[in-house]
């Protein structure tokens, strides 16, 4: 779940995750999906190998790129840029980073993005912030 790769979930109301399949163009960034919910339901299903599924979530783009910067930022080698570069976007810090780096709250280098133990009770926050700060890829903000 937190690294982006597949996983199942097993039981009534559980998500499961395929990523990106290659030559499907109908899922670019992956898709998650849920069990039905209700326990009755599930255990009256007659198929346990392939139970029905109740939704479906194709990822976007975007989608994907809020899941990346939410749930690396919680590990403590911190967020890879070159995932983000790998999905056409670069970061770019804006001055709003500056306290953050002063405080000790958050530490860039050209690597990664990593949260201080302190920061980690913000990370929705930080999140937001390196949302806001993701530019296509060669393309340069003005001075």
């Amino acid at each position: 779940y937190w690294t982006g790769q597949s996983f199942l979930g097993i039981g009534a109301g559980a998500w499961g995750f395929l990523p990106r399949v290659p030559g499907q163009e109908t899922t670019p960034q992956g898709v998650r999906f849920q069990y039905k919910g209700h326990l009755n339901t599930w255990l009256g299903e007659k198929d346990f190998v392939s139970p029905q599924i109740l939704s479906m979530d194709v990822l976007s783009e975007e989608s994907a790129l809020i899941d990346i910067v939410g749930s690396h930022l919680r590990f403590h080698q911190g967020l890879k840029l070159s995932l983000l570069s790998d999905m056409g976007r670069q970061f770019l810090p804006s001055p709003t980073w500056g306290q953050g780096l002063k405080n000790g709250l958050v530490v860039v280098d050209s690597e990664r993005v990593v949260l201080s133990e302190e920061a980690w009770f913000q990370e929705n926050a930080w999140g937001q912030e390196v949302l806001n700060s993701l530019h296509p890829l060669g393309k340069h903000l003005p001075s």
